[in-house]
């Protein structure tokens, strides 16, 4: 049975599909009208022998399968016809995707089950999109396109074909196309095996180049370090020989004296490379280095808690002169071997400082002893925790009743509580405040109050010191408002305005007219207003300077000027520091009012026991 041709059809056997056709055939190629196998194809066109046009297929292959049709089964044709085929795979298409031709069987399905069917049905879902993409491209510009496609169906679902598009043309126009699909499954799994391969190289590369930094990066850390350890020998060395202490190293076994620091040099007047190694008992020191033999037992449990033992002796100069020093001295293992470290400190001013503490705190002592004012200090929440007699006669309490007791107990009104509740919170500070007190006996009467915060050195707030005046006597001295007979001007100069209060408070009470600043710029302007009329100042914590920088500046305004510091820092340093002034005394703070009207009236000449 023979069919019409289809001019879209492709010409099989024709330039598109045959090997075997060329300008040589005998006989013209035949058209078929619809998609043919290799089987239908050798029995409806026998071999006509050499030269024939076989465009499927070898002509021995063609020619023994249309000898016996009858014994020729599709099997027999498809492994026949796969022996001669090359191992592509082929499709002819139409442009909507049928399949014309294919030339082997794809897995259990024969090329008659394939031919006629669509080309997509063999194609995975996800890899339809690329496909139509690419055929889209063949039979619109007509011309061949590829593409990869990761296995195909039915045929092998795990491997890799390089798929060739070429478009077939008649007349100038593309009729169908000729997919030709590669297996290249082993290249691509080779192309893995050695991106893998590589990639594990790449990696073994980079550990080892991150070793290498790593290891750079340690060996400079390293040098950075030793020179770091170096440069912080050198700096504590530097430090050392820069102190004010002698240093003395000595190996406690043989009194060796091992290494000293500058200080000791000097002191010693003798250079460092002519005293290491000397015996430490041939330098004739007046102070010990190393612990004397009474001291064993307290030095061997010095070495396990680490204290040091703190003797006191004197260092004589080589013009036989000497000044006090103190000793510290403790045990220390370096590198395994026993050593003794004693750091010798001159304490002539600290004793200075200290006689001059105990001279004036025992005047603090007699003036609240003796002040006629009642003074008594109580806790934040109005406890009293201290009182001078003057109090105790006011109020009529023994001092072991008085210490102890409410505050509100001897300033029962509640609304004076809240006025001085109120005063301090406005300003820090209580000032002749009229309230009504009562006596142990019950009986009341008409007070002064005055009251400044205490705080400890810290500045954390203590509670509050009280001074309290009966107006009753106050009526009876007939007004007198100097307590103390003091006389003159004092220039206080303090940022704290509670301090400033207390000092104007105080001063003022025992007869002194006082002028207060927060600054130097505003003192050094009092001072050059009222002359000579100052005659003493006292300077605590200023926002421009130490207070003996400001008093410094006060004294080159006014020669002679009395000077009271008031600081935290060790009266031997601030006397060390100030010796140039014409300093009267130093205080600490928190200021109290009577220890400042002690210190400034001994500044100013007066007895302070009076």
């Amino acid at each position: 049975m023979t069919h019409p041709p289809d001019p879209l059809e492709p010409e099989v056997g024709g330039p598109a599909l045959g090997p075997n056709a060329g300008a040589g055939s005998a006989e013209r190629p035949v058209r078929f009208g619809r998609p043919t196998s290799p089987r239908l194809f050798a029995e409806h066109h026998p071999a006509a022998g050499d030269g024939q046009t076989a465009p499927l297929g070898t002509p021995r292959v063609l020619a023994s399968l249309a000898e016996r049709p009858e014994a020729a089964s599709d099997g027999d044709a498809r492994a026949a016809l796969g022996i001669e085929y090359p191992p592509d795979l082929v499709f002819i298409v139409r442009a909507d995707g049928t399949v014309l031709y294919v030339n082997r069987p794809l897995g259990k399905r024969g090329e008659e089950d394939v031919i006629g069917s669509d080309l997509y049905d063999w194609i995975f879902p996800e890899q339809h999109m690329l496909v139509r993409e690419a055929m889209g491209r063949v039979f619109a510009a007509g011309r061949a396109d590829g593409l990869e496609l990761n296995g195909i169906q039915q045929h092998d679902a795990d491997a890799s074909y390089e798929c060739r598009i070429a478009p077939n043309l008649r007349d100038g126009k593309v009729v169908s196309a000729t997919i030709i699909a590669r297996d290249v499954t082993r290249y691509r799994r080779a192309q893995r095996a050695l991106e893998t391969e590589h990639a594990e190289l790449r990696r073994l590369l980079d550990e080892r180049n991150a070793d290498l930094a790593q290891a750079r990066a340690d060996l400079s850390r390293e040098e950075a370090e030793r020179g770091a350890v170096h440069h912080a020998l050198e700096r504590f060395r530097t430090l050392l020989d820069a102190a004010g202490e002698a240093i003395f190293v000595t190996d406690p076994a043989t009194d060796t004296l091992i290494d000293l620091n500058e200080t000791a040099c000097r002191w010693l007047r003798r250079p460092r490379a002519e005293l290491v190694g000397q015996n430490v008992r041939t330098l004739g020191l007046e102070f010990p280095v190393v612990p004397p033999l009474a001291f064993d037992v307290q030095f061997t449990e010095t070495r396990d808690s680490r204290r040091p033992l703190v003797f006191e002796g004197i260092h004589r100069r080589l013009d036989g002169s000497t000044f006090p020093v103190e000793v510290a001295v403790a045990s220390h293992d370096v590198a395994g071997t026993e050593l003794v470290l004693a750091v010798v400190r001159d304490v002539k001013a600290r004793r200075h400082a200290a006689d001059a503490l105990t001279e004036s705190e025992a005047r603090y002592a007699a003036l609240l002893e003796h002040a006629l004012d009642a003074i008594y200090l109580t806790t934040r929440a109005g406890e009293i925790v201290e009182a001078n007699p003057a109090a105790l006669e006011l109020f009529g309490y023994r001092r072991g009743e008085f210490v102890g007791l409410d505050a509100r107990a001897i300033m029962p009104r509640v609304e004076d509580v809240r006025r001085f509740q109120r005063q301090m919170a406005e300003h820090g500070a209580v000032s002749r405040l009229e309230v009504e007190l009562r006596r142990q006996d019950g009986s009341a009467f008409p007070g002064l109050v005055s009251a400044v915060r205490r705080k400890d050195a810290q500045g954390r707030m203590m509670g509050y010191q009280w001074i309290v005046r009966s107006l009753e006597d106050y009526v009876q001295a007939g007004g007198a408002g100097v307590v103390g007979g003091l006389s003159g001007t004092a220039l206080v100069v303090d940022a704290d305005p509670d301090v400033r209060a207390v000092a104007e408070l105080a001063l003022g009470r025992a007869g002194l007219t006082v002028v207060t600043a927060a600054a130097a710029p505003a003192a050094l302007q009092a001072l050059r207003a009222r002359g000579r009329e100052v005659a003493v100042v006292v300077v605590g914590t200023v926002p421009d300077g130490t207070p003996e920088d400001v008093a410094r500046d006060l004294s080159a305004v006014s020669p002679g000027l009395r000077v009271v510091l008031a600081t935290a820092d060790d009266p031997a340093l601030v006397a060390a520091r100030a010796h140039d002034l014409a300093l009267a005394g130093c205080l600490r703070p928190p200021i109290h009012p009577l220890a400042l009207l002690q210190v400034v009236r001994g500044a100013l000449g007066f007895d302070t026991a009076a």
